[in-house]
C-alpha cells in the first residue's frame, strides 16, 4: 500500500510538472502552439493608385481580399496544399471574416509562404483566379474602367514573430493617351472619339498567379484578338499646360505590333497608330503612354516608354502617324 501511494503520489507530481509545461510560454518553446490563439500578422499596400471611377483611389476600407496561406515544408512550397481564406482591407491591414476562416500559426519554427488577390469586379473569392477580362465599354459614364482591375501580391515568406507586409502589383497593363494642344486642335470638344484597338484586341485572357517569392506579376495568354475598347477619359489632362485631353484603359497584357493600336476621330479626320515591331508589347504591371500630337500638317506620337505603375516617365521618341 505504501508503494503504491508513493507511486501514485509520483505520477501525480509529473501531471503537475507537465501541465506547467503546457504553459503558453513554455509551449512556445516547445514549438507547438496553442490553436487558434496567434494569427498571423500582416499588413498591406498598393505599388500605384487602384483603378477607380476617380482614377487616383486607394483602399477605401472594406474591401475583400483573399488571403492564401501555405506552411514550408523542409525547403519546398506546395500551392496545391494552401489555404484560402477571405478577408476585409481596414486600415491597410487584413481582418479575417471569421475566427474560424483565420490564418494562425500551429509552430514557432513555421515558415509561411503568403499572397493575396483582389478582383475589382466583385468577384473575389477562395478560387485562385486562373482568368480575367476587361471591359470593352471604359468610359466615365460606368464603371467598367474601375472593375477591369485585377491585383495580386508578390508572395512574401515569413516566420512566426513577423508580420507579412504584402504589396499589390496591377495584373492588366495600362494604356494612357494624351493629345496635345496644337493650332490645329486646341480644345477637347474637337476630338470626337478615342479608341484602342480597331476590333484587334483581347479582352479576356487566361491568367497564372505569381507563386515564386518577390514574384510581382502572373503570366498571360490572350484570348481572342476582336475587340475594341472606349478608354476612360479623365477629369483633367495628365498635364493641363501640354495638353487637351488625356485617355486611360486597362488591357490584358498581349502584343500589339503591327496592328492598330490608337483611332483618334477629330475635325481633321481619323488618325490611327500602328506600332512597328517590337513596340507594343503591353506588359502586365506596366503603363504605357502616348503622347499625340494633331495638327492641319502632320500627326505625331511621343512614346515615354513602358515604366511601372507609379513611377514617372522616363524616355522619348517621335513617330509618325
Amino acid at each position: 500500500m505504501k508503494m503504491t501511494y508513493r507511486k501514485a503520489t509520483f505520477i501525480g507530481l509529473w501531471a503537475v510538472i507537465f501541465a506547467s509545461c503546457t504553459s503558453d510560454g513554455d509551449m512556445i518553446t516547445e514549438k507547438t502552439l496553442p490553436q487558434g490563439k496567434y494569427p498571423v500578422a500582416m499588413t498591406v499596400s498598393v505599388e500605384s493608385p487602384i483603378a477607380r471611377s476617380s482614377v487616383d483611389g486607394t483602399w477605401t476600407n472594406g474591401e475583400k481580399v483573399t488571403v492564401q496561406a501555405i506552411t514550408k515544408t523542409g525547403d519546398a512550397y506546395n500551392w496545391n496544399d494552401a489555404i484560402s481564406y477571405p478577408y476585409e482591407i481596414n486600415n491597410d491591414i487584413p481582418v479575417a471574416l471569421t475566427k474560424e476562416e483565420t490564418h494562425y500559426w500551429q509552430r514557432s519554427d513555421e515558415t509561411k509562404l503568403i499572397r493575396t488577390w483582389y478582383c475589382a469586379d466583385g468577384s473575389t473569392s477562395n478560387t485562385l483566379p486562373d482568368s480575367w477580362s476587361v471591359a470593352a465599354d471604359q468610359d466615365e459614364t460606368g464603371n467598367g474602367y474601375a472593375e477591369s482591375d485585377l491585383l495580386f501580391t508578390a508572395p512574401v515568406e515569413v516566420k512566426f514573430g513577423s508580420t507579412a507586409n504584402l504589396i499589390f502589383y496591377h495584373q492588366t497593363a495600362r494604356i494612357i493617351v494624351n493629345i496635345k494642344k496644337t493650332e490645329g486642335i486646341d480644345s477637347a470638344d474637337q476630338i470626337q472619339s478615342v479608341k484602342i484597338g480597331d476590333n484587334n484586341l483581347a479582352l479576356s485572357g487566361t491568367y497564372t498567379a505569381p507563386s515564386g517569392t518577390g514574384v510581382t506579376t502572373g503570366t498571360w495568354l490572350p484570348g481572342p484578338m476582336d475587340k475594341t475598347i472606349t478608354p476612360f477619359k479623365l477629369s483633367q489632362p495628365t498635364d493641363p499646360s501640354k495638353y487637351i485631353a488625356s485617355y486611360t484603359a486597362l488591357v490584358i497584357p498581349q502584343n500589339m505590333d503591327g496592328k492598330r493600336l490608337i483611332a483618334i476621330d477629330t475635325e481633321l479626320g481619323t488618325h490611327y497608330y500602328t506600332p512597328k515591331e517590337g513596340a507594343a508589347e503591353l506588359e502586365a504591371g506596366k503603363v504605357h503612354t502616348y503622347n499625340i500630337t494633331i495638327d492641319s500638317k502632320e500627326v505625331t506620337i511621343e512614346i515615354p516608354g513602358s515604366i511601372d505603375w507609379g513611377e514617372g516617365e522616363s524616355g522619348s521618341g517621335s513617330i509618325e502617324l
